[in-house]
Order: C-alpha cells, then structure tokens, then sequence
C-alpha cells in the first residue's frame, strides 16, 4: 500500500484524477467507489473529500481535464486551409491521441457512455466545447453551410472519432495491429461527412 501523503498539497488534485483514471480503467467497472481510489491515490476517503465534494464530481473534473486533450487535439489543426487538409489532420492527431493515451481515450469515448444512465448526464458534456471549436472550423473553411450545417458536420467528425476510438481500443490494451485501417477508414469517411 502507498504511503499517506498530506491532502492539502496542491497537486494531490491531479494525481487524484489520475488514481481516478487508473482506478476506472484497471477492472472495467465504471461504478468505482471513492474509497478505492483513495487506496490507488495513498490517501484516505476524507483527504478525498477535501478535494472534491463527491464522487460525481471528481468524475466531472476527470472528464473535463480530458475533454481539454481532446479540445487540444482539435485547436492543432487550425492552420489548415483546405477542408480536407483539416479533416485529414484532425483524425490523424486524433488516431496518435488514442494510441498515445488510450485509457484517456477509452473513459472519455467508451466507459463515459456506460458510467452515465440518460437520467445522469453532467450537467456539461466535455464534447460540447470540442464540438463548438469543430463547428467553427468547419465554417470558417466553407461558410455556406449555416450555423446549423456547421455544427452538424462537427457533431458528426466527433461521432466519427468517438467510433474510431471505440473501434481501436475494444481490447484490454492500446489499439490493436488494424488501427491503421480503421484510421484510413475515418479520412475516407471524415471527407464524405465534410465535403458533402
């Protein structure tokens, strides 16, 4: 068992998520108690608790602070001009996301879905400033389409990434030997849903 550190320190926040994260991913149960990634993270419950005021808001942070690495991904490509050098950029920084950080990945894309019923959504998705930063891509690069157009051609790059993602890393590890191929997969399809 790790030794118990003081709560108070400042970057206890941050290896708490990263317990979290670890703690989440380790057995595939979503429903993890507070007193298990205490354990991970070498504190107590309390020390927790002087952190985050539940379990639901951990969580809430743990998705944040991924969402921004998926945002962060998405902001890279923003000197492309073509629509298609855009696309083609942000599946590939997307695909080296995944294989760099698939427990990232695989919470924010597959386990997110299943520790959520439809009665428990947070209260903000960490998709929506990645779809909203999308969409403004998107119309910046063809801004014909509407507002509406646009933010329906981000939503569905997005739904395409989430299923690369899920796609990749269906196994226990990282993504396997075909990611290649699903990759490819996700330009061709990127550029239909982008250039239709």
């Amino acid at each position: 068992m790790a030794t118990v550190r003081p709560a108070h320190r400042p970057s206890r926040r941050e290896e708490l998520l990263d317990a979290a994260l670890d703690e989440l991913m380790s057995d595939g149960q979503y429903d993890v108690a507070i007193s298990r990634i205490a354990k991970r993270a070498g504190m107590t419950s309390a020390a927790v608790y002087y952190h985050f005021d539940s379990r639901e808001e951990l969580l809430d942070a743990l998705r944040e602070r991924i969402g921004r690495s998926l945002l962060d991904v998405v902001t890279a490509q923003r000197d492309e001009a073509a629509m298609e050098d855009w696309v083609d950029g942000v599946i590939n920084r997307a695909a080296e996301w995944i294989r760099r950080s698939p427990k990232e990945a695989r919470f924010l894309f597959v386990a997110n879905r299943l520790s959520h019923g439809a009665d428990d959504e947070p209260e903000v998705s960490p998709f929506e400033p990645v779809v909203k930063v999308m969409a403004e891509e998107v119309l910046r690069r063809d801004p014909e389409l509407g507002r509406l157009g646009g933010t329906m051609r981000a939503m569905a790059l997005l739904a395409l990434l989430a299923e690369l993602a899920a796609k990749g890393l269906e196994g226990p590890e990282g993504p396997s030997a075909s990611f290649g191929t699903d990759v490819h997969a996700a330009h061709v399809v990127g550029r239909r849903i982008l250039l239709s």
